[in-house]
Protein backbone atom coordinates (compact mmCIF):
# COMPACT_ATOMS: atom_id res chain seq x y z
CA UNK A 1 0.00 0.00 0.00
CA UNK A 2 2.96 2.58 0.26
CA UNK A 3 4.04 1.39 -2.97
CA UNK A 4 0.40 2.10 -4.55
CA UNK A 5 0.44 5.50 -2.65
CA UNK A 6 4.10 6.51 -4.16
CA UNK A 7 2.73 5.60 -7.61
CA UNK A 8 -1.02 7.58 -6.70
CA UNK A 9 1.29 10.45 -6.18
CA UNK A 10 3.65 10.38 -9.05
CA UNK A 11 0.04 10.59 -11.03
CA UNK A 12 -0.69 6.98 -12.27
CA UNK A 13 -4.08 6.17 -12.50
CA UNK A 14 -4.87 4.14 -9.27
CA UNK A 15 -8.21 4.47 -8.16
CA UNK A 16 -9.12 1.53 -6.21
CA UNK A 17 -7.54 -1.46 -4.95
CA UNK A 18 -9.42 -4.50 -4.74
CA UNK A 19 -9.31 -7.07 -1.93
CA UNK A 20 -10.92 -10.26 -2.85
CA UNK A 21 -12.80 -11.15 0.29
CA UNK A 22 -14.02 -9.08 3.62
CA UNK A 23 -13.21 -12.20 6.47
CA UNK A 24 -11.00 -15.21 6.79
CA UNK A 25 -13.17 -17.74 7.52
CA UNK A 26 -14.76 -17.29 3.91
CA UNK A 27 -11.53 -17.11 1.67
CA UNK A 28 -11.45 -19.67 -0.98
CA UNK A 29 -7.16 -19.33 -0.41
CA UNK A 30 -7.19 -20.19 3.13
CA UNK A 31 -4.62 -19.19 6.10
CA UNK A 32 -5.26 -15.82 7.15
CA UNK A 33 -5.27 -13.48 3.63
CA UNK A 34 -7.22 -10.35 4.79
CA UNK A 35 -8.19 -7.78 6.36
CA UNK A 36 -10.65 -8.84 9.24
CA UNK A 37 -10.84 -11.98 11.07
CA UNK A 38 -13.90 -14.62 11.17
CA UNK A 39 -15.94 -12.30 14.03
CA UNK A 40 -15.28 -9.13 11.30
CA UNK A 41 -12.38 -7.89 14.03
CA UNK A 42 -10.14 -5.72 12.46
CA UNK A 43 -6.51 -7.21 12.20
CA UNK A 44 -2.88 -5.84 12.26
CA UNK A 45 -3.09 -5.52 8.58
CA UNK A 46 -5.88 -3.39 8.20
CA UNK A 47 -4.13 -0.45 10.92
CA UNK A 48 -0.85 -1.05 8.79
CA UNK A 49 -3.05 -0.06 5.33
CA UNK A 50 -5.11 2.75 7.50
CA UNK A 51 -1.05 4.07 8.18
CA UNK A 52 1.42 2.63 5.88
CA UNK A 53 4.35 4.33 7.71
CA UNK A 54 3.56 3.29 10.46
CA UNK A 55 5.11 0.05 12.69
CA UNK A 56 1.92 -1.94 13.36
CA UNK A 57 2.28 -4.53 16.26
CA UNK A 58 1.96 -8.18 15.82
CA UNK A 59 1.94 -11.74 17.58
CA UNK A 60 4.79 -13.42 16.80
CA UNK A 61 4.82 -17.44 16.92
CA UNK A 62 7.59 -19.67 17.67
CA UNK A 63 7.74 -23.53 18.25
CA UNK A 64 9.21 -25.77 21.31
CA UNK A 65 10.26 -29.12 19.81
CA UNK A 66 9.52 -32.56 21.81
CA UNK A 67 12.52 -34.33 23.22
CA UNK A 68 12.77 -37.65 24.53
CA UNK A 69 15.04 -36.85 27.39
CA UNK A 70 18.66 -38.06 25.94
CA UNK A 71 21.27 -35.95 25.57
CA UNK A 72 21.26 -36.69 21.71
CA UNK A 73 17.56 -35.74 20.94
CA UNK A 74 18.27 -32.78 23.18
CA UNK A 75 20.18 -31.73 20.68
CA UNK A 76 18.39 -32.68 17.66
CA UNK A 77 15.51 -31.12 18.75
CA UNK A 78 17.30 -27.98 18.67
CA UNK A 79 19.22 -28.54 15.62
CA UNK A 80 16.28 -28.55 12.86
CA UNK A 81 14.93 -25.96 13.78
CA UNK A 82 15.01 -22.03 12.60
CA UNK A 83 15.92 -19.12 15.55
CA UNK A 84 13.85 -16.70 16.59
CA UNK A 85 15.51 -13.01 16.64
CA UNK A 86 15.03 -11.00 19.64
CA UNK A 87 15.43 -7.02 17.93
CA UNK A 88 19.33 -7.33 17.80
CA UNK A 89 20.45 -8.48 20.91
CA UNK A 90 20.55 -12.29 20.21
CA UNK A 91 17.73 -15.25 19.04
CA UNK A 92 16.30 -18.57 20.92
CA UNK A 93 15.18 -21.62 20.01
CA UNK A 94 13.10 -23.68 22.42
CA UNK A 95 12.28 -27.60 23.35
CA UNK A 96 10.21 -29.40 25.75
CA UNK A 97 9.90 -32.90 27.50
CA UNK A 98 6.78 -33.08 29.81
CA UNK A 99 6.16 -29.69 31.65
CA UNK A 100 9.83 -28.54 31.30
CA UNK A 101 10.45 -25.84 28.43
CA UNK A 102 14.28 -25.71 27.73
CA UNK A 103 14.75 -22.17 25.88
CA UNK A 104 18.43 -21.79 23.96
CA UNK A 105 19.44 -17.51 23.66
CA UNK A 106 22.23 -16.76 21.55
CA UNK A 107 23.03 -13.82 22.69
CA UNK A 108 24.69 -10.71 20.65
CA UNK A 109 25.12 -8.52 24.27
CA UNK A 110 26.37 -8.91 27.73
CA UNK A 111 23.33 -8.51 30.23
CA UNK A 112 20.34 -9.98 31.45
CA UNK A 113 17.44 -11.80 29.97
CA UNK A 114 14.13 -12.56 31.26
CA UNK A 115 11.74 -15.06 30.65
CA UNK A 116 8.02 -14.21 31.11
CA UNK A 117 4.92 -17.19 30.38
CA UNK A 118 1.83 -16.19 30.61
CA UNK A 119 0.03 -18.09 33.68
CA UNK A 120 -3.39 -18.52 34.17
CA UNK A 121 -3.37 -15.55 37.42
CA UNK A 122 0.32 -14.22 37.61
CA UNK A 123 3.44 -14.62 35.59
CA UNK A 124 6.29 -17.40 35.02
CA UNK A 125 9.22 -15.47 35.10
CA UNK A 126 12.87 -16.69 35.05
CA UNK A 127 16.21 -14.90 34.72
CA UNK A 128 19.77 -15.22 33.54
CA UNK A 129 22.90 -13.37 32.94
CA UNK A 130 23.92 -13.20 29.21
CA UNK A 131 27.73 -13.23 27.84
CA UNK A 132 27.66 -11.93 24.35
CA UNK A 133 28.79 -14.48 21.74
CA UNK A 134 27.85 -17.34 23.93
CA UNK A 135 24.77 -19.51 24.23
CA UNK A 136 22.93 -19.93 27.37
CA UNK A 137 20.07 -23.23 27.97
CA UNK A 138 17.56 -21.51 30.03
CA UNK A 139 15.00 -24.44 31.76
CA UNK A 140 11.80 -23.65 33.56
CA UNK A 141 8.94 -25.47 35.19
CA UNK A 142 5.34 -25.20 33.75
CA UNK A 143 3.91 -27.99 35.48
CA UNK A 144 0.94 -25.49 36.69
CA UNK A 145 0.23 -24.92 33.19
CA UNK A 146 -1.53 -27.70 30.38
CA UNK A 147 1.64 -28.87 28.32
CA UNK A 148 0.83 -31.47 25.48
CA UNK A 149 1.59 -31.16 21.95
CA UNK A 150 -0.60 -28.71 20.21
CA UNK A 151 -1.12 -26.80 22.83
CA UNK A 152 0.51 -22.99 23.02
CA UNK A 153 1.07 -20.69 25.76
CA UNK A 154 2.29 -16.70 25.85
CA UNK A 155 5.77 -15.99 25.94
CA UNK A 156 8.01 -12.39 26.44
CA UNK A 157 11.62 -12.35 26.23
CA UNK A 158 13.09 -9.08 27.72
CA UNK A 159 16.80 -8.65 27.21
CA UNK A 160 18.42 -6.48 28.90
CA UNK A 161 22.28 -4.76 28.31
CA UNK A 162 23.91 -4.05 31.26
CA UNK A 163 24.17 -0.26 29.53
CA UNK A 164 20.37 -0.43 30.39
CA UNK A 165 19.42 -0.84 26.61
CA UNK A 166 16.29 -3.23 26.02
CA UNK A 167 14.85 -5.49 23.11
CA UNK A 168 11.87 -7.56 23.83
CA UNK A 169 10.76 -10.20 21.40
CA UNK A 170 7.06 -9.91 20.48
CA UNK A 171 6.49 -5.94 22.01
CA UNK A 172 6.77 -3.28 19.95
CA UNK A 173 6.56 -0.40 22.22
CA UNK A 174 9.25 -1.30 25.43
CA UNK A 175 7.23 1.03 27.58
CA UNK A 176 3.60 -0.51 27.51
CA UNK A 177 2.98 -3.47 28.73
CA UNK A 178 4.04 -6.84 27.72
CA UNK A 179 2.30 -7.96 24.38
CA UNK A 180 2.88 -11.85 24.33
CA UNK A 181 3.54 -14.00 21.48
CA UNK A 182 3.26 -17.31 20.92
CA UNK A 183 4.94 -20.57 21.73
CA UNK A 184 3.34 -23.42 19.93
CA UNK A 185 4.11 -26.89 21.34
CA UNK A 186 4.63 -29.73 18.52
CA UNK A 187 6.50 -33.23 18.39
CA UNK A 188 9.38 -33.07 15.91
CA UNK A 189 8.92 -33.14 12.19
CA UNK A 190 10.03 -35.79 9.64
CA UNK A 191 13.83 -36.16 9.06
CA UNK A 192 15.83 -37.35 6.42
CA UNK A 193 19.41 -36.84 5.00
CA UNK A 194 20.83 -35.09 1.91
CA UNK A 195 24.28 -36.22 1.42
CA UNK A 196 27.15 -33.93 -0.70
CA UNK A 197 27.33 -34.92 -3.92
CA UNK A 198 30.79 -36.25 -5.31
CA UNK A 199 29.92 -34.63 -8.55
CA UNK A 200 26.29 -32.80 -10.06
CA UNK A 201 23.83 -35.34 -11.37
CA UNK A 202 22.67 -34.52 -14.75
CA UNK A 203 19.37 -33.55 -14.94
CA UNK A 204 17.99 -35.68 -17.10
CA UNK A 205 15.64 -38.24 -16.14
CA UNK A 206 18.16 -40.93 -16.08
CA UNK A 207 19.47 -42.28 -12.70
CA UNK A 208 23.28 -41.82 -11.94
CA UNK A 209 25.39 -43.46 -10.63
CA UNK A 210 26.09 -40.31 -7.79
CA UNK A 211 22.56 -41.10 -6.55
CA UNK A 212 23.60 -44.20 -5.25
CA UNK A 213 24.59 -42.99 -2.10
CA UNK A 214 21.91 -40.48 -1.36
CA UNK A 215 19.30 -41.66 1.47
CA UNK A 216 15.48 -42.70 0.24
CA UNK A 217 12.28 -41.61 1.92
CA UNK A 218 8.82 -43.12 1.08
CA UNK A 219 6.54 -41.14 -0.40
CA UNK A 220 3.05 -43.47 0.45
CA UNK A 221 1.01 -41.79 3.03
CA UNK A 222 -2.25 -40.98 1.54
CA UNK A 223 -4.14 -37.60 2.01
CA UNK A 224 -6.80 -38.71 -1.16
CA UNK A 225 -7.34 -42.26 -1.93
CA UNK A 226 -6.12 -45.04 -1.11
CA UNK A 227 -4.05 -46.74 -3.10
CA UNK A 228 -2.95 -44.32 -6.05
CA UNK A 229 0.44 -43.51 -7.07
CA UNK A 230 3.29 -44.07 -4.43
CA UNK A 231 7.27 -43.47 -5.05
CA UNK A 232 10.60 -42.85 -3.32
CA UNK A 233 12.37 -39.78 -2.74
CA UNK A 234 16.47 -39.10 -2.71
CA UNK A 235 18.16 -35.92 -2.13
CA UNK A 236 22.21 -34.28 -2.84
CA UNK A 237 23.46 -31.44 -2.67
CA UNK A 238 25.98 -28.77 -3.38
CA UNK A 239 26.77 -25.19 -2.69
CA UNK A 240 24.26 -23.80 -5.38
CA UNK A 241 21.62 -26.46 -5.53
CA UNK A 242 19.71 -28.99 -4.02
CA UNK A 243 18.94 -32.35 -6.04
CA UNK A 244 15.79 -34.02 -5.84
CA UNK A 245 15.41 -37.73 -7.45
CA UNK A 246 11.78 -38.84 -7.48
CA UNK A 247 10.82 -42.39 -8.37
CA UNK A 248 6.73 -42.49 -9.45
CA UNK A 249 4.98 -46.13 -9.60
CA UNK A 250 1.93 -45.16 -11.66
CA UNK A 251 0.89 -47.81 -13.97
CA UNK A 252 -1.74 -45.07 -15.88
CA UNK A 253 -0.19 -42.11 -16.77
CA UNK A 254 -2.40 -38.81 -17.32
CA UNK A 255 -2.65 -35.40 -17.90
CA UNK A 256 -6.28 -35.01 -18.87
CA UNK A 257 -7.17 -32.31 -16.74
CA UNK A 258 -6.49 -28.46 -17.87
CA UNK A 259 -5.33 -27.99 -14.16
CA UNK A 260 -1.67 -29.19 -13.26
CA UNK A 261 -2.50 -30.25 -9.88
CA UNK A 262 -4.97 -32.70 -11.21
CA UNK A 263 -2.50 -34.32 -13.56
CA UNK A 264 -0.24 -37.21 -12.75
CA UNK A 265 2.54 -35.14 -11.10
CA UNK A 266 5.44 -34.81 -8.64
CA UNK A 267 5.47 -31.65 -6.23
CA UNK A 268 8.25 -30.83 -4.26
CA UNK A 269 7.73 -28.39 -1.24
CA UNK A 270 11.37 -26.42 0.05
CA UNK A 271 11.52 -23.85 2.50
CA UNK A 272 15.18 -22.63 2.72
CA UNK A 273 15.27 -20.90 5.79
CA UNK A 274 12.82 -24.14 7.84
CA UNK A 275 10.75 -20.95 8.72
CA UNK A 276 7.69 -23.44 9.27
CA UNK A 277 5.12 -20.51 8.85
CA UNK A 278 1.50 -20.61 8.70
CA UNK A 279 2.10 -18.76 5.11
CA UNK A 280 4.63 -18.86 2.48
CA UNK A 281 7.92 -16.68 2.86
CA UNK A 282 9.75 -15.06 -0.32
CA UNK A 283 12.02 -18.33 0.03
CA UNK A 284 9.35 -20.73 -0.06
CA UNK A 285 8.72 -22.84 -3.76
CA UNK A 286 5.81 -25.61 -4.36
CA UNK A 287 7.35 -26.81 -7.81
CA UNK A 288 5.34 -29.29 -9.89
CA UNK A 289 6.71 -31.42 -12.78
CA UNK A 290 4.39 -34.04 -14.48
CA UNK A 291 5.49 -36.98 -16.55
CA UNK A 292 6.33 -34.83 -19.76
CA UNK A 293 8.26 -32.75 -17.69
CA UNK A 294 5.66 -29.75 -18.04
CA UNK A 295 6.77 -27.39 -14.73
CA UNK A 296 4.16 -25.11 -12.85
CA UNK A 297 5.54 -22.98 -9.69
CA UNK A 298 3.82 -21.74 -6.87
CA UNK A 299 2.82 -17.98 -6.92
CA UNK A 300 3.43 -17.35 -10.37
CA UNK A 301 7.29 -17.93 -9.63
CA UNK A 302 9.08 -18.38 -12.52
CA UNK A 303 9.99 -21.70 -13.44
CA UNK A 304 13.22 -20.96 -15.84
CA UNK A 305 15.55 -20.90 -12.26
CA UNK A 306 14.53 -24.49 -11.86
CA UNK A 307 16.35 -27.24 -14.03
CA UNK A 308 13.82 -30.01 -14.03
CA UNK A 309 13.69 -33.15 -15.88
CA UNK A 310 10.84 -36.36 -16.24
CA UNK A 311 11.10 -40.07 -17.82
CA UNK A 312 8.01 -42.77 -18.30
CA UNK A 313 9.63 -45.94 -17.06
CA UNK A 314 8.02 -49.48 -17.11
CA UNK A 315 5.52 -49.09 -14.94
CA UNK A 316 5.73 -45.28 -13.60
CA UNK A 317 7.87 -42.12 -14.54
CA UNK A 318 10.89 -40.37 -13.00
CA UNK A 319 11.44 -36.91 -12.16
CA UNK A 320 14.65 -34.96 -11.18
CA UNK A 321 14.74 -31.23 -10.32
CA UNK A 322 17.58 -28.87 -9.25
CA UNK A 323 16.76 -26.21 -7.01
CA UNK A 324 18.93 -23.12 -6.32
CA UNK A 325 19.63 -21.39 -3.29
CA UNK A 326 17.98 -17.69 -2.57
CA UNK A 327 19.40 -16.84 0.54
CA UNK A 328 22.52 -17.59 0.64
CA UNK A 329 24.42 -20.73 -0.59
CA UNK A 330 24.28 -24.46 0.60
CA UNK A 331 26.47 -25.91 3.57
CA UNK A 332 26.99 -28.59 6.09
CA UNK A 333 24.38 -29.50 8.42
CA UNK A 334 22.12 -26.87 7.33
CA UNK A 335 18.48 -27.80 7.98
CA UNK A 336 15.84 -26.87 5.30
CA UNK A 337 11.88 -27.23 5.31
CA UNK A 338 11.40 -30.50 3.01
CA UNK A 339 8.63 -32.31 1.46
CA UNK A 340 7.01 -34.66 -1.50
CA UNK A 341 3.83 -34.97 -2.70
CA UNK A 342 2.60 -37.36 -5.89
CA UNK A 343 -0.55 -36.43 -7.25
CA UNK A 344 -2.53 -39.04 -9.12
CA UNK A 345 -5.35 -39.18 -11.75
CA UNK A 346 -5.78 -42.60 -11.73
CA UNK A 347 -8.87 -43.47 -14.09
CA UNK A 348 -7.58 -40.74 -16.90
CA UNK A 349 -11.08 -38.65 -16.61
CA UNK A 350 -8.95 -35.42 -16.04
CA UNK A 351 -9.78 -36.13 -12.09
CA UNK A 352 -7.05 -36.21 -9.19
CA UNK A 353 -8.11 -39.29 -7.41
CA UNK A 354 -4.73 -40.16 -5.20
CA UNK A 355 -2.27 -38.05 -3.16
CA UNK A 356 0.60 -39.51 -1.61
CA UNK A 357 2.72 -37.19 0.67
CA UNK A 358 6.41 -38.07 2.94
CA UNK A 359 5.78 -35.70 5.37
CA UNK A 360 2.77 -32.92 5.62
CA UNK A 361 -0.68 -34.46 5.73
CA UNK A 362 -2.74 -31.46 6.23
CA UNK A 363 -3.47 -30.88 2.38
CA UNK A 364 -2.39 -27.45 3.08
CA UNK A 365 1.50 -27.55 2.19
CA UNK A 366 0.38 -25.31 -1.12
CA UNK A 367 0.08 -22.47 1.27
CA UNK A 368 1.48 -23.26 5.19
CA UNK A 369 5.02 -25.01 5.11
CA UNK A 370 4.74 -25.88 9.13
CA UNK A 371 3.91 -29.57 8.09
CA UNK A 372 6.98 -30.08 6.19
CA UNK A 373 9.63 -32.21 7.16
CA UNK A 374 13.21 -31.14 7.18
CA UNK A 375 16.23 -31.71 4.97
CA UNK A 376 19.66 -31.82 6.95
CA UNK A 377 22.69 -31.36 4.62
CA UNK A 378 25.33 -33.79 5.61
CA UNK A 379 29.24 -33.13 4.09
CA UNK A 380 29.17 -37.00 4.16
CA UNK A 381 32.64 -36.84 6.20
CA UNK A 382 31.70 -38.63 9.26
CA UNK A 383 32.23 -42.66 9.07
CA UNK A 384 29.33 -44.79 9.71
CA UNK A 385 29.34 -48.44 11.01
CA UNK A 386 27.05 -50.66 10.01
CA UNK A 387 24.65 -51.22 12.27
CA UNK A 388 25.39 -48.76 15.01
CA UNK A 389 21.87 -47.12 14.55
CA UNK A 390 21.66 -45.03 17.70
CA UNK A 391 25.18 -43.67 16.62
CA UNK A 392 26.63 -44.78 20.37
CA UNK A 393 29.84 -46.15 18.73
CA UNK A 394 29.01 -50.00 19.26
CA UNK A 395 26.74 -52.09 17.96
CA UNK A 396 24.81 -53.99 20.28
CA UNK A 397 21.19 -54.71 21.26
CA UNK A 398 20.21 -51.36 21.83
CA UNK A 399 20.94 -51.01 18.13
CA UNK A 400 18.48 -53.63 17.21
CA UNK A 401 15.58 -52.26 19.78
CA UNK A 402 15.98 -48.74 18.52
CA UNK A 403 15.36 -50.45 14.69
CA UNK A 404 12.28 -52.50 15.91
CA UNK A 405 10.96 -49.40 17.48
CA UNK A 406 11.17 -47.68 14.08
CA UNK A 407 9.69 -50.16 11.87
CA UNK A 408 6.52 -50.32 14.12
CA UNK A 409 6.61 -46.38 14.38
CA UNK A 410 6.88 -46.07 17.69
CA UNK A 411 9.22 -44.16 17.44
CA UNK A 412 9.72 -41.29 14.43
CA UNK A 413 13.63 -41.08 13.38
CA UNK A 414 16.60 -43.23 13.69
CA UNK A 415 20.04 -41.68 14.80
CA UNK A 416 22.17 -42.74 12.01
CA UNK A 417 19.67 -43.46 9.23
CA UNK A 418 22.82 -44.72 6.75
CA UNK A 419 24.14 -47.27 9.45
CA UNK A 420 20.54 -48.97 9.91
CA UNK A 421 20.65 -49.92 6.08
CA UNK A 422 22.37 -52.60 6.64
CA UNK A 423 21.85 -54.00 2.70
CA UNK A 424 22.91 -50.88 1.35
CA UNK A 425 19.72 -50.75 -0.64
CA UNK A 426 19.13 -47.07 0.54
CA UNK A 427 15.85 -48.19 2.59
CA UNK A 428 15.55 -48.96 6.03
CA UNK A 429 12.76 -51.99 6.39
CA UNK A 430 12.72 -55.39 8.27
CA UNK A 431 15.03 -56.76 6.40
CA UNK A 432 18.22 -54.59 7.61
CA UNK A 433 16.21 -55.94 11.06
CA UNK A 434 16.69 -58.99 9.93
CA UNK A 435 20.41 -58.73 8.71
CA UNK A 436 21.38 -56.76 12.13
CA UNK A 437 19.74 -59.66 14.67
CA UNK A 438 21.91 -62.19 12.83
CA UNK A 439 24.71 -60.05 12.83
CA UNK A 440 24.31 -60.12 16.81
CA UNK A 441 23.56 -63.28 17.32
CA UNK A 442 27.17 -64.19 15.87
Amino acid sequence: FSLYKSLKDEGVNITAVVLWGITDNTSWIGGYPLLFDKSYTAKPAFYAVLDTDKEVQTIKTASALAYDGTDTDYEKAFKIQKSNDIGTAGAFKAIWNGSEVTLRIDSNVNGQAKIIFEGADSYITKTAVLSSGKSQDITIDLSQLDIKSGSSVGLEILIEETSGTQYLWNTLDSSSDYVFGKLDFAEQPLRTTANKAGSAPVIDGVIDDVWASAVAIDVNKYTMGKDGAYGTAKALWDKDNIYVLVEVKDSNLSKASANAYEQDTVEIFFDENNGKTTSYEADDIQIRVNFDNEVTVTDGKSGDIYVTAAKVTDGGYVVEVAIPHTIKEFEPNQVVGYDVQINDDNNGEGKRTGIANWSDLTGQGYINTSGFGVLELSDGSAEHETGDVNADGTVNIADLVLLQKYLVHSVRDLDDGDAADMNSDNAVNVFDAVLLRNKLLK
